[in-house]
């Protein structure tokens, strides 16, 4: 009893000495605005709940794509990969069946790869576009091959025909080609190919001799359809190598590096791009070769010390044979860009007498053409119309396609009128067409599309022809008719 009795009066020794002072009640209520002197009942008071709300992360930081390992294939070359459903592929041939993956968690984003024996293998991947077009998922595709060399290189294919409504994109550290057969259908919607690989080094422990990398192509033989289509190729050399002792001697370093990045558009392809067409191959080279010769020697036989750098470059972005490529309403960019950079130093002057040299030497073609029985078809609006043969008319479009592919291309002048005034001519130009147009615009663009596939079959006349009828069929004023006026011409 005692020791309770204590117990309860040292709790309440510690309970007045927590109690608030009339001194604190005092700042309490002048704070709180009530600034009564007057004890006041206290009301008790509605607990108050922490209000909180979820909210759904956004599904794309939390998606990873779908993987495919098929080192289980064995020295299988050939593999396709096909839909098995609306959001699961697979992967098979030659004996070899993948499991089924689901590329809905990843919103169609797919990796292929060997994690075991892939520098070793030479691999063809086809993409079968008929099966995988029942997909609702999306489609991107990432094939990393690993190392590709002259004797063991890989190729992603894409074969049959398939309409696609969602982007589809194609990535490769190795070759792409889109089969002769093939049609990728992505109306509305983005079309990218690219091809990008980075140096093979041939050597030992730094001892570098060679270093590849010429398979970063992009060859279309097929047919593509999309607003945005990309076709991008990228070769990338970055090495340098160790000096080796010649008995003695001299000592040496000595590398070459070969790289080679290619878009090529060919065959009888076709390919119609709505918003722009994208061709770029770029190929860049950096390559060092540092030879410093042995201090304290003093015979020219020894004191040697020789740094020899070769590179070669092909770079090409190119539209060849019978390809035909339509980008009525859309930009067309077709690039190719080297850049090589080889050092070599061969430094002796901190020995004797011995002879020292170094060399580098860099050679190669970087072109961006448009060659052959090749055809562009640019359907544009300009000012006034009509414009000499065969000119530019001041469209700026057209001077960068003629510097780059020459004067021989088929070109449709469709006129806009004239604003009167030279200074106004930039904001007409670029401006939209006045409601009141609408009726002239409509009725030429219907009778051009119409009348489109005589361009394609090379009658331009009657294009012509066929353009001016329908368009005289509904009372639409055309260029004869309009020599004194600056309104629409067609």
């Amino acid at each position: 009893m005692k020791k309770q009795s204590a117990v309860r009066t040292r709790f309440d020794s510690l309970r007045k000495s927590f109690a608030p002072t009339l001194i604190s009640r005092a700042l309490r209520q002048i704070f709180s605005g009530r600034g009564s002197s007057q004890a006041e009942a206290r009301l008790p008071r509605e607990r108050r709940h922490q209000a909180f709300a979820l909210e759904a992360l956004e599904p794309r930081l939390l998606l990873s794509a779908a993987t495919i390992d098929y080192t289980a294939a064995g020295l299988t070359t050939s593999l396709t990969l096909a839909a098995v459903d609306n959001t699961h592929v697979q992967l098979s041939g030659d004996g070899y069946t993948s499991t089924s993956t689901d590329l809905s968690l990843s919103a169609g984003a797919l990796d292929l790869s060997r994690s075991f024996g892939a520098d070793a293998a030479g691999d063809t991947i086809h993409l079968d576009l008929a099966s995988l077009k029942t997909l609702t998922t999306g489609l991107s595709v990432n094939f990393t091959g690993g190392l590709q060399s002259v004797l063991s290189h890989d190729l992603v294919e894409l074969d049959n025909h398939g309409a696609f409504g969602f982007d589809v994109a194609v990535k490769s550290d190795s070759a792409i080609q889109v089969d002769g057969g093939a049609v990728l259908d992505a109306t509305g919607h983005d079309i990218t190919l690219q091809a990008s690989e980075k140096n093979s080094v041939l050597g030992v422990d730094g001892y570098n001799l060679a270093a590849d990398a010429t398979h970063a192509l992009v060859t279309v033989l097929g047919d593509l359809s999309g607003a945005n289509i990309s076709l991008k190729a990228d070769s990338t050399i970055d090495t340098t190598t160790k000096s080796i002792d010649v008995f003695g001697a001299a000592k040496l370093a000595f590398i070459l590096g070969f790289s080679t990045a290619d878009v090529e558009v060919a065959g009888s392809s076709h390919i119609t791009a709505t918003s722009k067409l994208d061709l770029q191959a770029n190929s860049t080279v950096k390559i060092v070769a540092d030879m410093t010769a042995d201090t304290g020697k003093s015979n020219n036989n020894t004191d040697a010390a020789v740094a020899t750098v070769g590179i070669t470059t092909n770079t090409y972005a190119r539209i060849t044979g019978n390809a035909h490529v339509d980008t009525t309403g859309a930009l067309l960019n077709v690039s190719a860009k080297s850049s090589s950079t080889g050092i070599s130093i061969g430094d002796g002057t901190s020995g004797g007498a011995g002879a020292t040299a170094g060399v580098a030497v860099i050679t190669g073609e970087t072109v961006a053409s448009v060659q052959g029985n090749a055809e562009v078809t640019r359907i544009r609006r300009v000012m006034d119309a009509p414009a000499a043969a065969g000119g530019n008319a001041g469209h700026n479009g057209l001077r960068s396609i003629t510097a780059m592919c020459g004067n021989d291309y088929m070109r449709v002048r469709l006129g806009i009128g004239h604003p009167g005034d030279k200074e106004l001519v930039h904001a007409y130009v670029l401006s939209d067409f006045f409601q009141e147009e609408r009726g002239w615009v409509e009725a030429v663009r219907e009778a051009v599309a119409d009348a489109a596939e005589f361009l394609v079959k090379g009658r331009p006349e009657e294009f012509q022809n066929r353009v001016h009828l329908a368009l005289q069929a509904r009372g639409i004023p055309q260029a004869a008719d309009q020599a004194a006026d600056n309104g629409p011409a067609a």
